[in-house]
């Protein structure tokens, strides 16, 4: 599913609560689709099992079968499942930006791959 179907099931699983309410009550509700909307996209991305021993500040990663392992152990361990949010429109950019420059220096086009790295793509966006 692509973000756009997601925004539109997000939003049509919302539209009851948002529906004939006042401007300020309106803008609530934008936040509250927002939220929505990046857990629906936190979802479709793998999630990262961790645990740490009760007391302790540090979750440490691990795979499926020890999380469900140290699960049943829940006086020793605090079980967890975090999701990694969609990347920024930023992040995007850099690593578009990362990618044309190595494509450059590959094709030996030293100057162009330095002024990619050197972020002046920047001043055209």
């Amino acid at each position: 599913m692509d973000i756009k179907e997601i925004a539109l099931n997000v939003a049509d699983s919302l539209r009851n609560k948002i529906d004939g309410i006042s401007h300020m009550q309106s803008n609530q509700g934008l936040v509250r689709f927002a939220e929505a909307l990046i857990a629906e996209l936190a979802k479709q991305n793998e999630p990262v099992y961790a645990f740490r021993r009760k007391g302790l500040d540090d979750f440490c990663t691990c795979d499926k079968r020890r999380f469900d392992e140290l699960s049943q152990k829940t006086t020793l361990f605090e079980v967890r499942v975090f999701y990694h949010s969609p990347p920024t429109a930023e992040q995007i950019a850099n690593e578009t930006a990362e990618a044309i420059a190595e494509y450059c220096r590959n094709q030996d086009h030293y100057c162009l791959a330095t002024e990619i790295e050197s972020g002046a793509w920047r001043e055209f966006k």
